[in-house]
């Protein structure tokens, strides 16, 4: 995922026009590091391995579900 930080360090814009907090690609980072995989189904957010979440990570992510989402649904231009 390629990112750009603006003059503030609270938003990542990604091309295309994405626009997401960094403290949610922080964690979805952290946790894809540990393993886990992420889908979207309709309005639900598919998470394999659950064993790998922690409780923390499930608050986290419940707080930025609408990022999340996005962010799982992203595809930058140019990529196939």
């Amino acid at each position: 995922m390629e990112a750009t930080m603006s003059a503030s360090d609270d938003y990542v814009y990604l091309k295309g026009g994405l626009t997401v907090s960094l403290p949610v690609l922080q964690v979805l980072w952290r946790v894809e590091d540990r393993g886990v995989r992420f889908r979207l189904d309709g309005d639900d957010i598919i998470v394999n391995p659950k064993e790998l979440m922690t409780d923390d990570d499930r608050a986290k992510l419940r707080r930025w579900k609408l990022h999340v989402r996005a962010l799982i649904d992203y595809q930058a231009p140019g990529v196939s």
